[in-house]
């Protein structure tokens, strides 16, 4: 038996993932229950009330970040706090170099709490299985995600500034201030790419999940690049 229930996150090109889940296993009396990103903050605060209500519970044997843009990791710091969080997956970009990179500052605020309650934390790479290898993570190789990491350095670097239309019709100060108030909402860092394939999102863990005779995949935003190069690629069964 499964379940898995999608939250809806953002509106248009600023959706995400927000994801709840729970299955059986056959050495296992209870089910396991998981999450998958968390959304923005009102998400986290969904979820934290959908699974009591609809799990009968407030354990959460799994909670996996794949990639920390703000409309898959803002909700998740409710979800570690009110619920009884036993395992975090989250990439640490701190322990690879880069203490720097946007994310983080959030990975290891999550981690501290996760630890404080006694749970435990692991980078999701490619391998790394859990409850008898109900699912693994296909992607990404540790190799691949510092190399996006130093990827994400080469495009957040900054160039000199040229004056936007907005700056040259109502001033820069205007146009500053009006920028401080949007940085308060709650978006995906930009890195410019149209297509949506970027070294952010191919860092993204992916979750291959074998329940039940049926295989389903959780890449988070990870592009073609990483699923087909970059991962342990698993032949996909379908049922009718």
């Amino acid at each position: 038996m499964y379940e898995v229930d999608f939250f809806a996150v953002g509106e248009g090109e600023r959706s995400g993932d927000a994801i709840a889940l729970r299955y059986t296993i056959p050495s296992r009396s209870e089910p396991i229950v998981g999450v998958i990103d968390a959304g923005f903050l009102s998400n986290g605060e969904e979820l934290v009330r959908h699974i009591p209500k609809y799990y009968g519970t407030d354990r959460v044997d799994f909670v996996l970040s794949t990639h920390p843009d703000a409309d898959h990791i803002n909700g998740m710091g409710e979800v570690v706090r009110q619920l009884d969080v036993r395992c975090l997956l989250i990439h640490r970009p701190k322990l690879h170099g880069y203490a720097s990179n946007t994310g983080s500052k959030p990975a290891e605020e999550l981690t501290k709490l996760v630890e404080k309650k006694g749970g435990k934390v692991v980078q999701p790479f490619t391998g790394v299985s859990g409850w008898n290898n109900s699912f693994v993570i296909a992607g990404p190789t540790e190799d691949f995600y510092k190399e996006t990491l130093a990827e994400q350095t080469k495009t957040v670097k900054k160039t000199a500034h040229t004056p936007s239309f907005a700056e040259r019709f109502l001033g820069t100060t205007v146009v500053k201030a009006a920028q401080k108030v949007l940085a308060s909402f709650p978006v995906e860092i930009p890195f410019g790419d149209a297509g949506g394939a970027n070294p952010r999102n191919n860092s993204s863990a992916i979750l291959s999940l074998m329940v039940d005779g049926r295989h389903l995949i959780f890449p988070g935003d990870a592009g073609v690049l990483l699923i087909h190069e970059n991962c342990l690629v698993i032949k996909v069964a379908y049922y009718s």
